[in-house]
């Protein structure tokens, strides 16, 4: 009886184990929305860098204006300079970033299918053991009680004898 008890507790933990593994694949889906929320990002972020493309492209048309200005603009036209320098940086960067983004979403989420299809099946396999140990364990039992009902009957035999 106590290798009954211990096949039961194995199969609980197995049980345990696929519950576990379930929460793991919602884990999973968890991931995927938290992907979608990246390529909302990403979207955003090529968004604003057509936006910046297009002030850019603003400011080369005011840059030829201020060259036409008289001296006293020349210190504004070199702040204008610093300025757009540094959205031509940002430009570079924000590339750079997509780039990277792209990469990184790419990656998790064939990382998340790859994982998922591996939860799901191992999840499926462990389900499979389960019900064929559970079905090894009854025909055990019943074996058992077969040779207890034959050692019996052959006692009573014997007390004929």
């Amino acid at each position: 009886m106590l290798n009954y008890d211990k096949m039961n507790s194995v199969l609980d933990n197995l049980d345990s184990c696929a519950e576990s593994l379930s929460s793991i694949v919602d884990t999973q889906k968890t991931l995927e929305t938290l992907s979608n929320k990246v390529e909302s990002t990403i979207s955003e972020l090529k968004q604003n860098s057509n936006n910046i493309q297009e002030y850019t492209n603003s400011v080369a048309i005011l840059e030829k204006a201020h060259f036409d200005i008289s001296n006293k603009i020349d210190n504004v036209m070199q702040d204008y300079q610093k300025l757009h320098s540094a959205f031509e940086y940002l430009e570079i960067e924000l590339k750079k970033t997509n780039s990277v983004l792209d990469t990184v979403k790419t990656e998790l989420v064939n990382y998340i299918d790859t994982t998922q299809e591996k939860s799901i099946t191992a999840i499926e396999e462990l389900k499979k053991e389960i019900k064929a140990s559970k079905r090894k364990q009854k025909i055990a039992f019943f074996i058992g009680l077969g040779g207890m009902i034959a050692i019996l009957a052959l006692s009573i035999i014997g007390l004929f004898i």
